[in-house]
């Protein structure tokens, strides 16, 4: 009987060594999630900064864009003068928006911000072509100059491109 007892006792204590690494364990799992929290909220937190800093960055780049093309604005000013055929349809046309104002013989062409654009009479069929026949997926015209021996210049948004064109001009427009 006395190794019964013995067997008994020695059960006893490795049950209750098992419960003691069992807590022991318990308290450590507990210690490990404590640190993966605390870790997930860092991150998360880290994210958060990262958004925000991505947000302002994105927000003065936008102001920045903004205050540059009020610059423009300002700088070229906000009248037109000078002699120019269809005076009247000018002037009732133009506004801030106006990027770009070309004289060419008898006829006026605005671009404006948006991509838009609009011409009094005489615009030749290529020039035309090029400002009415775009597709929408392509860059905005944001460029257009009339010049001597019946020339043309179109510069589109992040991508330049020469074209020569027959214009209706007798002589430049001053």
């Amino acid at each position: 009987m006395d190794l019964e007892n013995e067997a008994k006792m020695q059960l006893k204590r490795l049950e209750k060594e098992l419960k003691e690494i069992q807590d022991d364990m318990a308290n450590v799992q507990e210690i490990v999630n404590t640190f993966k929290q605390e870790q997930q909220k860092l991150l998360s937190e880290a994210a958060e900064r990262k958004a925000k800093a991505e947000a302002d960055d994105l927000a003065k780049r936008w102001k920045e864009e903004a205050d540059l093309l009020e610059y423009k604005r300002r700088s070229r000013g906000k009248y037109i003068d000078g002699r120019k055929c269809h005076a009247d349809r000018v002037s009732e046309l133009f506004c801030q928006k106006v990027i770009t104002l070309a004289y060419g013989g008898s006829t006026t062409v605005l671009l404006y911000e948006n991509g838009s654009s609009v011409w009094t009479e005489g615009l030749s069929n290529d020039l035309f072509n090029k400002l009415n026949g775009r597709q929408r997926n392509l860059p905005l015209p944001v460029y257009v100059a009339m010049g001597s021996q019946d020339g043309i210049t179109l510069d589109f948004l992040m991508i330049l491109r020469k074209y020569l064109a027959v214009i209706n001009c007798q002589k430049s427009s001053k």
